[in-house]
């Protein structure tokens, strides 16, 4: 106890007010003015600071933008450079298609800053596109088909472009990405380069065109606003805002509800700065601005032509503080100095009271000696005084009961008492050795109460000397923390599973504090990672640079950026690089934590390696375009050898039927059996062949719809006719369901009947004497935006049992049961049926009760379309 809080404390005693104030008054003034001085000094340096940091960023911004565009133009470029794309676009073959397809596949999709590559002819055709439909974190890129690829002759990048000379390229203003003529939804910030294609002799054939993701490089600017409560920005040259705070502001140019939105009108004096020069620094009084215009048309090889639009050739990078946060320098410097001001003042002022009352000293003696009696026995601490061997001489009451020993059980008797035989002899050792030098000894014990029970013991031990400085007592105290080493054993047994957990899953845990831009992980993280064990942080910057794949750098800082500014969920597959020049493919995710002790924000998650995974996701992805490619094939195959098969098989069928005509001779009875059996076997292999002819030709992509405008209660009507007399010999009611006149529909007459006469002949051959075949249609929908006519064929027969339908209309499969084998087929019916059905653009269905009957829908669109052609 101080001599101060005597003095504090002696509410009998009168102070001489008077003599504290003169000494005090002095030493407050001189105080205050050096406090001054300061605060104004830490709010120049903290502007210089901040000036500096600006400039550093809006610089590296520029250095990143200029290294983004040119690591852009040289991957067009090389792109461009492929023999393949230049033969393709003087004389397209499929096989070129395809090999160009597969490289722009593969380029999407080690290039992710790409969003869609393109050859556009010198018409302005797409002769090919290939892009990710909005549909990044889920599939791989492909191809747009035909029906969908469009004329650009109209656009400026394509007129622009065509002017060029070989070896040029044009570079398009940043703009939003527009599809059919509408900006596209939700919004696409987009930079195009395109170069033209030439042949072997030189004439420019068209033009191979990359849109780049503009707004994964314009979000990093995000960064700068979190480390310096300013506001970062991108302005095309005419002041519209391509990045902004608010993205309210963002595309005034394109968006008609944003055309007042300019730069120059929130900020006119600013923006007459900005507009006359490439790059500087000022201040005025709506704050600090900070920029530098980045050119288009800065690559340093002058081999190659870089065309911009007039006035579209720069973008400017901006960053702003506002006035009122540099004006807040000075509010924040003395907020930091204030509690060290009052904390002076104090003690000046306690320094003065001291001098004042420096004669009382030896009064309160007495009483400070109570109040260290009363503190000890009160104490909430285990306190304990012995002699030099270690004999009791005073504990107080929370001794007693912590150890359940009283004062007469304890008082002359040996610490060691409490010995469990547990603690090691070294602690005792170091322990005597420490205190006996005279210093004081912290460490735990494990002691035994007087049940029995164990209990841990965390212990200072000083020594006490006399007025001659010589050590006569030792003072114990301590505290139970029995407790908290049972949850600390839990904890590290709990930290174990969790390391071995990760080990086997290859996944670590991470945490990143954004104030600091540290990356906190487990040893997990940093092995995957390819960083020492030992490691407990990294910097953000470090690792993104050192650790991220160089083509994965923008898309994470992005993604890290933007989980940090919108509060949601970080999920991301991205590559790292490993020290061995290897890389392998991870899975990060994450959200951000606003419950942290010290408010500060921070994004939590984990990290694990998926390399295998990605690896068989590729393999499938090559295996099943291998196997279409054998089923076309195989389906080609089959219907070449249909059509070598039908010709000698109308031969023969056509002979049987002179024969058996008497055409070259009257028969005998048996002989005109055989030619009547040969007849029938050849008319059924023939309409075996014609239904392996026609699904091979859909299969093969070789079939083309007659397309015409019929009536379907004709269709339907006719088609009945047909087995109206073998219906009757077999006793099977046939009746029509019709919902009035429908209205007409375009399709392929004669395929449409093909697929009800299938579907009656198996109602008829699987439905018993006596049943019955009902023959419905009227208006439905395929789905919601679409109307169609649907035809559906009921029968009262076997039925199908339900985990034979999947396989139902698979090629050359038949179902088992015993009453299917009395109909033998081929199993081609029902899956020609299916084909046919969906080349018209509609889908056919079943449903089915086994023992009660069957029935089969078909759904046909109003209007239908050929998508297909030979």
């Amino acid at each position: 106890m101080t001599p101060s809080s005597h003095i504090f404390n002696a509410d009998n005693e009168k102070r001489s007010i008077k003599d504290i104030v003169y000494v005090f008054i002095p030493w407050m003034i001189a105080t205050t003015l050096l406090f001054s001085i300061y605060i104004y000094d830490t709010h120049k340096e903290h502007l210089r600071a901040v000036k500096t940091k600006a400039t550093a960023k809006v610089e590296e911004q520029t250095r990143n933008i200029l290294s983004r565009l040119e690591t852009v133009i040289k991957d067009v470029l090389s792109l461009s450079e492929n023999n393949t794309i230049q033969k393709y676009t003087d004389k397209p073959s499929p096989a070129l298609y395809r090999d160009i397809k597969k490289d722009f596949i593969s380029f999407l999709t080690i290039k992710k800053q790409f969003d869609q590559v393109r050859i556009i002819d010198s018409a302005g055709n797409e002769m090919l596109r290939i892009n990710y439909n909005n549909s990044r974190d889920q599939y791989l890129p492909l191809p747009v088909p035909a029906s969908e690829l469009q004329n650009k002759s109209d656009r400026y990048y394509f007129l622009e472009t065509m002017k060029l000379d070989i070896d040029s390229l044009f570079i398009s203003p940043f703009d939003l990405n527009m599809e059919g003529g509408k900006i596209e939804e939700p919004l696409k910030p987009t930079l195009r380069i395109s170069t033209p294609i030439h042949n072997e002799q030189g004439i420019i054939n068209g033009m191979i065109i990359v849109n780049y993701l503009a707004d994964i490089m314009f979000k990093r600017f995000k960064a700068i606003h979190m480390e310096l409560h300013g506001k970062s920005m991108v302005l095309n040259s005419d002041g519209y805002w391509l990045d902004s705070p608010d993205e309210d502001d963002e595309w005034g140019f394109m968006l008609e509800e944003r055309k007042g939105r300019t730069f120059q009108k929130s900020f006119p004096g600013a923006w007459k700065e900005i507009s006359s020069k490439d790059s500087g620094q000022f201040r005025n009084s709506s704050g600090l601005f900070t920029y530098s215009k980045v050119y288009l048309s800065f690559l340093e090889d002058k081999s190659i032509s870089i065309n911009t639009l007039a006035g579209a050739d720069h973008i400017i990078i901006l960053f702003y503080i506002p006035q009122l946060y540099i004006s807040g320098f000075t509010l924040d410097a003395a907020k930091d100095c204030l509690p060290f001001y009052i904390l002076t003042l104090a003690a000046f002022a306690l320094f003065s009271i001291f001098i004042e009352q420096s004669s009382r000293q030896k009064k309160n003696s007495l009483t400070t000696l109570n109040y260290l009696s009363q503190a000890l026995i009160q104490s909430p601490n285990v306190v304990a005084i012995t002699d030099k061997n270690g004999n009791v001489e005073f504990i107080n009451p929370k001794f007693s009961e912590v150890t359940q020993y009283s004062e007469e059980e304890v008082l002359g008797k040996n610490t060691r008492i409490l010995k469990s035989g547990k603690t090691p002899p070294g602690t005792y050792t170091d322990m005597w050795d420490t205190i006996n030098s005279g210093k004081v000894w912290v460490g735990e014990f494990c002691n035994r109460r007087k049940n029995g029970d164990l209990y841990w013991d965390l212990a200072s031990i000083s020594p006490v000397r006399d007025a001659d400085g010589e050590i006569n007592h030792y003072m114990k105290v301590s505290a139970d923390i029995t407790e908290y080493k049972y949850l600390l054993n839990d904890l590290q047994r709990s930290e174990k599973r969790r390391a071995r957990a990760q080990e086997i899953a290859r996944m670590g845990d991470w945490e990143l504090d954004v104030e600091k831009g540290k990356i906190y992980a487990s040893p997990e993280f940093f092995m995957l990672c390819g960083l020492p064990g030992e490691s407990k942080s990294i910097e953000k910057t470090r690792f993104i640079a050192e650790v991220v794949h160089p083509d994965d750098r923008d898309i994470v800082s992005y993604t890290i950026d933007k989980a940090v500014n919108s509060g949601g969920k970080y999920k991301l597959e991205h590559r790292i690089c490993l020290s061995d020049a290897t890389f392998r493919t991870v899975y990060a995710e994450g959200q951000l934590n606003t419950d942290r002790p010290n408010k500060s924000l921070a994004l939590t998650g984990t990290l694990q390696d998926i390399t295998d995974q990605k690896k068989t996701e590729i393999d499938l992805v090559e295996a099943k375009q291998i196997a279409e490619y054998a089923n076309r094939a195989k389906s080609e195959f089959m219907a070449n050898m249909s059509h070598e098969l039908r010709t000698p098989l109308n031969s023969i069928i056509g002979f049987s039927e002179m024969l058996s005509a008497g055409i070259p001779g009257k028969l005998n009875g048996k002989q005109l059996e055989f030619s009547e059996d040969i007849n029938a076997s050849g008319t059924h292999l023939l309409n075996v062949i014609n239904d392996i002819l026609d699904l091979s030709k859909i299969e093969a992509e070789q079939t083309e719809l007659s397309l015409n405008t019929f009536n379907v209660n004709s269709l339907v009507k006719n088609s009945a006719m047909f087995f109206k007399e073998k219906m009757i010999k077999k006793n099977i009611a046939l009746s029509n369901e019709l919902e009035g006149e429908l209205p007409e529909i375009k399709g392929d007459e004669r395929r449409i009947k093909q697929v009800l006469v299938n579907l009656l002949s198996n109602a008829m051959k699987f439905t018993s004497e006596g049943g019955s075949i009902v023959i419905k249609a009227g208006l439905s929908k395929i789905n919601t935006d679409r109307d169609a006519i649907f035809i559906a064929v009921e029968d009262s027969g076997e039925g199908i049992r339900e985990k034979d339908m999947e396989k139902l209309f698979t090629p050359f499969v038949q179902l088992e049961s015993a009453y299917h084998k009395k109909h033998p087929g081929t199993g081609l019916g029902l899956a020609l049926c299916k084909k046919i059905v969906e080349l018209h653009g509609g889908k056919i269905g079943l449903e089915s009760t086994f023992g009660k009957g069957s029935c089969f829908t078909i759904y046909l669109p109003v209007n239908i379309k050929q998508e297909t052609g030979s």
